[in-house]
């Protein structure tokens, strides 16, 4: 210890305490290890079991659309499929790809009769683009 700080220890009267190594035991953390991945195992579990049923009403909602929201969903697809169309008359086959591929997760959210309806239409722009 240097000069300073043993002065310091010997106006306060008292003497450091030397440090001690204390070794890891290899059983308890075993022990440890063991118990906590039976936690994350439970945990999963839980996890698991309410993840198909959060799963369900989130598909129930999404093809539960108003007609408002339907309209204008067409509306974005409709202009969406005008800039593809200005696009591929410039000849621009990269910006018309980037255009078609915002459409599929638009259709992706009608209900199924419009889905249809659309992706017959879609597959006309992939024609189009050669995508």
């Amino acid at each position: 210890m240097t000069p300073r700080v043993q002065k310091m220890w010997d106006k306060l009267g008292k003497q450091p305490k030397k440090v001690e190594i204390q070794l890891l035991d290899s059983a308890a953390m075993d022990a440890e290890l063991a118990k906590a991945k039976a936690e994350k195992a439970k945990a999963q579990k839980k996890e698991a079991a309410n993840q198909p049923a959060q799963q369900q009403e989130e598909k129930e909602e999404e093809k539960e659309m108003t007609p408002e929201e339907i309209a204008q969903k067409e509306e974005q697809i409709n202009e969406l499929q005008g800039q593809i169309g200005t696009a591929l008359e410039r000849g621009d086959k990269d910006a018309a790809n980037e255009l078609f591929k915002e459409l599929s997760p638009i259709i992706t959210k009608f209900p199924d009769a419009k889905k249809n309806e659309w992706q017959k239409k879609i597959d006309e722009i992939k024609q189009k683009i050669g995508a």
